[in-house]
């Protein structure tokens, strides 16, 4: 029960140090208790059951956001996460055993490298909730604060090893004092209690006052140093010129998207236009963002051929060639999910094709009106490829003509956007779409090849037309800091001005996600030097600026998620 106790209590303190509510000290303390009993416990075998017992319902807590999506997957997840804590346990014990190194130092030699692999492996890796982000701005005006300004020096992993850390140095201290405490006891019961114990793993000894005052200088000059580092930096302001952005927040359900009649895609299209008009009204916007994926259908011309085949198809089907035809009971299911009699079907339809082959026709003819470069998040279709798609980002000039260049989302999600290590057909793949994955159907994309960096241009006070460089990672790629420096950077130069992330946070909208991915985005901003717009379907939307500061953020009564809005 001790046991069980004190890794709970690290849990606790660790939760809280997160959004919401975001208690960033006591990401300084929290392992703490865990690291203690770790060290102290006679027991390894119920070390790694009691520590991946608890990690896995600390992170059944924290992901709950995930339950909405995919609560097979939410599960899996948090059990495959948990063997990093009792991996780490296990390690820094074994260590620590065998040699006297300082915990100040240890523990985040153990613990960084371990949250670098889980950021990366399996399949991507899942980055989320690394002690760098408790210590990150995660809601408009909070003061980003100095000790995060070192990840532009050592990514966010540098800051997660100064957090860590602290822990070490807690801990230093804490097995000092355990150490007091038995002695204290008595030297004779001592020796009857080691004598009794003596086929058992013998405990760690403590460091030693001196060194024990040697870690604490360590840590003072580390803390000292990043401190005085970010301070500089916080007091440094961009020399780029400024560009006006204006980013949509879009409030579309997810099952509007996942499920879409012909009512819900003019609701769609309808929040589009009027927001866009609005920030159109804005003389001075350079540039206007809408979110991931946010028309009803893809844009591209081979989709929008494909459309234009599927309405003539449909304006040409009878209601007998239905019943006649070998698919007559999957043409009777489509009926009933869209809540239609099958004699309605052919016309609904041919509408609902017809309507998707005017999209591209829609948004070009919306950026002539107002005259304004959008960047447009959307899906890109195609023939013949077992209905796959990319997940893209198109840029529209001022005249409604589309780059020649579009951005596809390199970076996937795994059991979202494709499925890893299983056979592209099969029982196991519909089984794991079954239950692992928010869909009732493959959902699998293709990755992008390559960054693309788009250009637009704003005017100087003096009319002049300067040209501002920017890339647009979309959805959750804003949170993986290896291609967000591969966006952002060739070779050692920089190579944009600004980010731009769009993103559908629909699928878990009001929950803490929002927060943390925010908290995130933030990092990316320091660690790269680069400020961000941020447009996000149900929010938040906003901007950060290159030293983590977040705002302005799209509000509404008080609220910046579930709300439609500009910023």
């Amino acid at each position: 029960m001790v046991d069980l106790a004190g890794f709970c209590a690290s849990g606790i303190l660790l939760a809280l140090a997160f959004p919401r509510p975001g208690w960033w000290p006591l990401a300084h303390v929290a392992l703490v208790p865990a690291i203690l009993l770790a060290l102290t416990t006679r027991r390894p075998g119920r070390l790694l059951w009691v520590s991946w017992l608890t990690s896995f319902l600390w992170w059944l807590w924290t992901l709950r956001w995930l339950v909405p999506v995919t609560s097979g997957g939410y599960a899996v997840l948090a059990a495959f996460l948990a063997f990093y804590s009792s991996g780490f346990l296990l390690l820094l014990r074994g260590l620590r055993q065998r040699y006297p190194i300082l915990l100040t130092l240890l523990v985040p030699a153990v613990w960084v490298p371990l949250e670098m692999v889980r950021g990366a492996f399996p399949a991507g890796g899942f980055g989320w909730y690394a002690l760098a982000h408790s210590q990150a701005p995660w809601r408009a005006g909070q003061w980003p604060g100095p000790l995060i300004q070192v990840a532009d020096l050592f990514a966010e992993h540098g800051v997660s090893f100064l957090v860590a850390m602290s822990n070490g140095l807690v801990a230093d201290i804490g097995l000092n004092r355990w150490s007091a405490i038995r002695t204290t006891r008595g030297k004779a019961r001592q020796r009857a209690a080691m004598a009794s114990l003596s086929n058992q793993t013998p405990l760690p000894q403590p460091v030693g006052l001196r060194r024990l005052v040697g870690a604490a200088g360590l840590w003072l000059l580390a803390y000292l140093g990043a401190s005085l580092y970010g301070l500089a930096r916080l007091g440094q302001l961009p020399a780029d010129p400024r560009v006006r952005v204006a980013v949509i927040q879009t409030n579309i359900p997810q099952d509007n998207k996942e499920r879409p009649t012909l009512e819900t895609d003019r609701q769609i299209w309808q929040q589009l236009d009027e927001l866009t008009r609005l920030a159109g009204e804005d003389p001075d916007v350079d540039l206007i963002v809408w979110p991931e994926s946010t028309t009803p259908a893809p844009l591209n011309e081979e989709a929008v051929a494909f459309f234009d085949q599927q309405a003539t198809f449909w304006r040409r089907c009878t209601v007998q060639q239905l019943v006649e035809s070998k698919e007559a009971e999957a043409f009777a299911a489509m009926a009933r999910s869209l809540s239609i009699e099958l004699v309605q079907l052919p016309r609904y339809q041919a509408d609902r094709y017809g309507q998707w082959a005017l999209g591209a026709v829609k948004v070009a003819a919306l950026v002539r009106q107002v005259d304004r470069p959008l960047l447009a998040g959307s899906l890109t279709g195609f023939q013949g490829l077992n209905q796959r798609q990319h997940n893209s980002v198109y840029l529209f000039d001022a005249g409604g003509v589309a780059s020649a260049s579009r951005y596809d989302k390199c970076h996937l999600v795994p059991f979202g956007e494709f499925i890893p290590w299983v056979p592209d057909q099969g029982p196991l793949k519909r089984w794991i779409i079954q239950y692992l994955t928010p869909y009732d159907h493959d959902y699998t994309l293709v990755p992008g090849t390559d960054v693309v960096v788009f250009q637009i241009e704003r005017r100087s006070a003096r009319g002049q037309s300067l040209p501002v460089r920017l890339v647009t990672p979309i959805c959750f790629e804003d949170t993986v800091p290896r291609l967000m420096r591969r966006m952002i950077y060739a070779g050692s130069g920089k190579r944009v001005d600004l980010v731009v992330s769009v993103s559908n946070d629909g699928w878990f909208a009001g929950s803490m996600e929002g927060s943390h991915h925010l908290q995130a985005a933030a990092l990316r901003c320091v660690e790269n030097r680069v400020p961000m717009a941020r447009s996000v379907n149900t929010g938040p939307s906003g901007f950060i600026d290159a030293v983590g500061r977040i705002g302005p953020v799209v509000t509404s009564n008080g609220r910046t998620q579930q709300v439609q809005g500009i910023a």
